[in-house]
């Protein structure tokens, strides 16, 4: 990242509220003035992937106008025209209930480039990637762009390729790509690599991030933010140098991104805060990461999390509350939505106390027209499938399938009160 040197500054606490102070990214007051005149107090901040339309773009289902955007991407100013399809962005700007919005901020951030080291995907393009230690993840979704028109797609990337790598980011070595650029056949020296995690196995200035090794012995600190090494910091590093004989990274800059979780970025305490992301790890009763961000799920969510498993793409809504933790009000798992304190058609995907049509899917309370499928106390036409404690009545012939008190007719089959020579026989 390099530091953009402009005539005034943002105030400190304007940059800290876009999430801009360990950018190093600094405003000049004309781009202060196009974020403030849009309303920054009204913000909402939306994490997703990029689709383009136009001089637009499409992030969670809102089309953004972007002409007079502030765009940053890894750490410097860009613009409109090189945001491309597949990025992982983050949006701030207003949007309407009809799904169009304009942007007045856009931040954008590379997971990892650098060399291939190793590639196993199928013709089908689906598969996997070794980029600088870091397990990348691909399929058929994920958006490819080569300098070498002749690729054909990720399954065309090679051993030794250098590629940007865009993406959900478990901060641990593990990242679902959403976009693969590849920039070269081959790494050449005095080429920057630069990836991102957490530290992990540090032993004096050695760390690891996944399972690429790196040596910060000549690596300038991001002294502003950092004073020393530790483990589970969430940093960016950067290098010129490459790898040493034994590969091991030597960094020439570390900057602190976080501890031990990546960022939420919004721009308000007060705002809507959205986030497209992959579930990297369940934590708590009412904890969740979602790209290796921490999510706390809010009072009305009840414990869903046996529901939910690392790698489920969801889409989280909330709030960052005054102490800068993200607290999720509402979570959407690919096609169905739970919100908790609704009697919603959906809802039956989860346990709870209302009376949804199809809450026949699990245990409860209420009798539902199919709740026939679990044990329960109520007494439902069918309910002669599992047993139970009520007599149903439709004393049929399929309730031998279980003892059970009543007489039926292939009652026989099962050991039961009544004593019948001929139970067989004889329906009662």
């Amino acid at each position: 990242m390099k530091n953009l040197e402009k005539t005034s500054l943002l105030s400190l606490s304007i940059a800290t509220a876009l999430g801009l102070s360990g950018c190093n990214i600094e405003l000049s007051l004309d781009e202060q003035g196009k974020i403030s005149s849009k309303g920054i107090d009204t913000l909402k901040s939306s994490t997703g992937v990029i689709s383009k339309e136009g001089n637009k773009i499409v992030v969670n289902g809102v089309t953004y106008d972007t002409s007079d955007a502030v765009v940053i991407s890894d750490g410097d100013y860009s613009n409109e025209s090189q945001l491309k399809d597949g990025m992982l962005v983050t949006v701030s700007g207003t949007a309407t209930p009809d799904g169009f919005g304009n942007a007045s901020l856009i931040q954008h951030e590379n997971e990892v480039e650098g060399s291939v080291f190793d590639e196993n995907i199928a013709s089908n393009g689906v598969g996997s990637l070794n980029v600088v230690g870091q397990t990348v993840h691909v399929d058929n979704s994920t958006v490819f762009e080569s300098y070498d028109d002749s690729d054909s797609g990720v399954e065309s990337i090679d051993a030794g390729d250098v590629v940007e790598v865009s993406g959900h980011s478990s901060a641990e070595g593990e990242i679902w790509a959403t976009r693969v650029e590849v920039k070269n056949s081959e790494y050449n020296s005095g080429d920057e690599l630069e990836l991102k995690g957490n530290i992990s196995n540090l032993n004096g200035m050695t760390f690891s991030i996944g399972n690429q090794q790196i040596n910060a012995e000549n690596a300038v600190l991001d002294h502003e933010f950092m004073s020393k090494l530790q483990n589970q910091q969430f940093v960016e590093v950067s290098s010129y140098q490459g790898f040493d004989s034994n590969g091991v990274l030597l960094a020439d800059k570390i900057e602190l991104l976080g501890s031990g979780y990546k960022e939420v970025r919004y721009t308000n305490d007060d705002q809507e805060v959205e986030i497209r992301g992959v579930i990297t790890d369940i934590l708590d009763t009412n904890e969740i990461e979602v790209d290796g961000a921490l999510v706390t799920l809010a009072n009305n969510i009840p414990n869903i999390q046996n529901l939910l498993s690392t790698g489920n793409l969801v889409e989280v809504e909330g709030y960052v509350d005054q102490n800068g933790n993200f607290i999720a009000t509402e979570i959407e798992v690919e096609s169905y939505k739970y919100m908790s304190s609704d009697n919603d058609r959906d809802d039956d995907k989860y346990r709870d106390g209302d009376d949804d049509s199809n809450d026949d899917n699990y245990r409860d309370s209420v009798d539902d027209s199919n709740d026939d499928n679990y044990r329960d106390s109520d007494d439902d036409s069918n309910d002669d499938n599992y047993r139970d404690n009520v007599d149903d009545s439709d004393d049929d012939s399929n309730d031998n399938n279980y003892r059970d008190s009543d007489d039926d007719s292939n009652g026989d089959n099962y050991r039961d009160s009544d004593d019948d020579d001929e139970d067989e026989d004889d329906r009662d």
